[in-house]
């Protein structure tokens, strides 16, 4: 028999950016606690976010609220749209300004996929602000689509708030210290998602051998070997609307290769050739960082022999994963999903196939998933 007294947990998101910000918040507030079988119970800070997709609008308030229900989904929203039609809000497109905008981010562990109504939030995950204030009230909730906690979601973000445009490239990128699995993942990962493959010219460079070999002197053409050769495959002009990409290494990690190589000088002519291709490249739609034991990549590198990589070193690793940490801590880019390999075989096809459904929240807008 049905428990009609049954309680749902929800997350409401509130959001206003026209008039008065925290006025329109607060009234919401107090319809919301005055509404038959709807109950706030914890609301996190309000903070100022910048408007998506750069548009030219006045800043949002934003905050979430939990609350307790009797009301369906359904129900809910109907509730949530009466108050913000009572509050003036005028519906035009999908990020125009608004008096109050309130969505049902999370309700229970359910999943809905309707026209009216989807839930979990489609582009939740994209979202510091929703996640931030989410974590603030419980930070271990789970998003019942990722399998993910909120706090696990958050820190891919890095503060950030991301828009998935319909158009546009859509590359991924796999990012990690060498030996750690970046080519087996990223072959794997292309297959699974019916992507074109980019995999680094190493093996082309006619520089490498002889820098590991000892010869600085030419640390500099075999750097600027690998930035041209990215924009020849990672360049805006080289990657279509159309197709879905991924690459077995990130651009930007040129920098912390040259930091290794470069000398003073030679970093100055570097810098000055960077700054120009760098705006020739595509950026990435979502980066995978892959991370293993020392040991295990160097575990790796002996295994697929390469002549030029025998000689490197457990410290020369180490420096490099300190580099891509760091560049990883201040990375705005886009969304960043850091993966330990000591718990993940990039050979499985298994675990390749669930974390390249993963992977469709951040490439793709929910009607293309």
């Amino acid at each position: 028999m049905k428990n009609i007294n049954q309680m749902f947990v929800a997350y409401i998101g509130l959001g206003s950016n026209l008039g008065d910000r925290a006025g329109y918040i607060n009234s919401a507030m107090n319809e919301l606690a005055n509404s038959d079988s709807i109950y706030p119970d914890k609301m996190s800070r309000i903070i100022e976010t910048a408007p998506l997709g750069g548009k030219l609008q006045p800043d949002y308030f934003n905050c979430v609220l939990r609350i307790k229900t009797r009301l369906s989904p359904e129900k809910l929203l109907d509730k949530l749209q009466f108050i913000e039609e009572k509050l003036g809000r005028v519906h035009t497109d999908n990020h125009g300004s608004r008096t109050i905008d309130l969505d049902i981010l999370l309700y229970d562990d359910k999943i809905i996929d309707a026209p009216r109504l989807q839930i979990p939030h489609p582009q939740m995950h994209l979202r510091s602000f929703v996640l931030d204030g989410i974590c603030e009230i419980d930070d271990s909730v789970i998003h019942p689509i990722l399998k993910r906690t909120a706090a696990e979601l958050k820190s891919r973000l890095n503060g950030q708030n991301f828009l998935i445009s319909d158009d546009g490239s859509k590359l991924i990128s796999i990012a990690g210290i060498v030996g750690v699995g970046k080519t087996t993942l990223a072959r794997g990962l292309a297959v699974m998602l019916d992507a074109m493959l980019i995999e680094e010219n190493y093996d082309d460079n006619p520089y490498l051998a002889k820098v590991y070999d000892g010869q600085e002197d030419l640390a500099l053409k075999s750097e600027l070997y690998f930035v041209n050769s990215s924009v020849s495959q990672l360049g805006k002009d080289k990657l279509t609307d159309d197709q879905l990409y991924v690459s077995d290494y990130v651009f930007d990690k040129a920098f912390v290769y040259a930091n290794r190589w470069l000398d003073e000088q030679q970093m100055l002519k570097y810098k000055a050739e960077y700054a120009i291709l760098e705006t020739k490249i595509a950026k990435a739609s979502v980066v995978i960082y892959l991370k293993d034991s020392i040991s295990r990549c160097l575990e790796r590198i002996h295994l697929r022999n390469r002549p030029y990589e025998q000689e490197i070193t457990q410290n020369f690793l180490y420096s490099l994963e300190f580099d891509y940490d760091k560049m990883f801590k201040y990375w705005k880019t886009c969304p960043v999903i850091t993966i330990d390999a000591g718990k993940f075989n990039t050979a499985d096809g298994n675990s390749v196939r669930a974390l390249a459904e993963e992977i469709k929240y951040y490439v793709f807008s929910k009607k293309e998933i």
